[in-house]
């Protein structure tokens, strides 16, 4: 019975030892900056998504530069850009009937 439990003792700590041997997640040296594409409006979680950042990092950046906004909030394409570079994004504005200009003018 002894025997036993000391088999048993071995196998847990072998156990052990082979967790503490997995590797973890480790986060990219340097972000990865993006073409961001704006329209007119955005909301501030579409504009995370777009750069592939948290929503919270975004609001953080937008506090620095004397706004705030919540991440359902909508704001204009002038402080969705300055936020965006701020971040060190290179940003491609967009109008909105700018679409629609180009399909008018066909023949």
């Amino acid at each position: 019975m002894k025997k036993h439990a000391q088999q048993y003792v071995a196998v847990k700590a072998g156990k052990r030892k082979g967790s503490s041997l997995q590797q973890g997640f480790q986060k990219p040296a340097q972000a990865v900056n993006r073409d961001v594409v704006i329209g007119e409006t955005i909301t501030v979680g579409e504009l995370a998504n777009k750069m592939a950042v948290k929503g919270s990092q975004v609001i953080k950046a937008m506090m620095k530069l004397g706004a705030m906004a919540t991440i359902n909030q909508v704001i204009d394409q002038e402080t969705a850009q300055l936020v965006a570079e701020e971040m060190g994004h290179k940003v491609i504005l967009r109008r909105e009937n700018e679409l629609e200009e180009a399909g008018n003018e066909r023949p």
